[in-house]
């Protein structure tokens, strides 16, 4: 009899942490009232230890990857913005890979896509640039994925960075 309750409670125990493996991120989108939502996925913090966030930015009929952190947000609304939420932040990661490497992931996570830009597929990148962490797309540009961010009056590319993924392969999440 006591083997048999033991046997029991690790089944229940078992089943609340571990779920079935699934390659499908468990993400959503919150819409962006002045109030980051509490579920918001971290993207980082800033220099000044304020934490940022990622979302989404309609601008010209298409959807951008941005990032949400204190004024930054606000000082750039032209649209509709969205912020990422989960209610399992620990399985997703930033993975440091560069241009060429980052198809090499997606055998081990699923990298989360940020929408699409003139019908290519964008994903979240993230780069320390001028002592601040900055949040923003990246890119498929022929046969390389850029991480590109604003800078002066065009645009930075890089070709190492982050890029935001989704662990399904942790099973230490407990669904809350």
């Amino acid at each position: 009899m006591e083997f048999l309750t033991i046997f029991t409670l690790f089944l229940i125990a078992g089943g609340v942490i571990c779920e079935p493996l699934s390659k499908d991120p468990d993400y959503y989108w919150r819409y962006y009232f002045g109030r980051m939502p509490e579920d918001a996925l971290l993207g980082g913090y800033d220099q000044a230890g304020k934490p940022k966030y990622v979302g989404q930015l309609y601008h010209n009929f298409k959807m951008i990857p941005s990032y949400a952190g204190g004024k930054s947000l606000q000082e750039q609304l032209h649209g509709k913005v969205e912020i990422l939420c989960t209610r399992n932040p620990c399985r997703y990661k930033w993975i440091p890979t560069n241009s060429t490497h980052i198809r090499s992931l997606e055998s081990q996570y699923t990298l989360i896509s940020g929408g699409y830009d003139h019908e290519r597929s964008v994903y979240f990148g993230r780069v320390n640039f001028d002592m601040e962490l900055r949040i923003g797309p990246v890119y498929l540009d022929g046969q390389n994925f850029n991480f590109e961010i604003p800078h002066l009056d065009g645009q930075r590319i890089f070709k190492s960075y982050q890029v935001l993924v989704y662990d399904y392969k942790n099973q230490e999440c407990v669904r809350s």
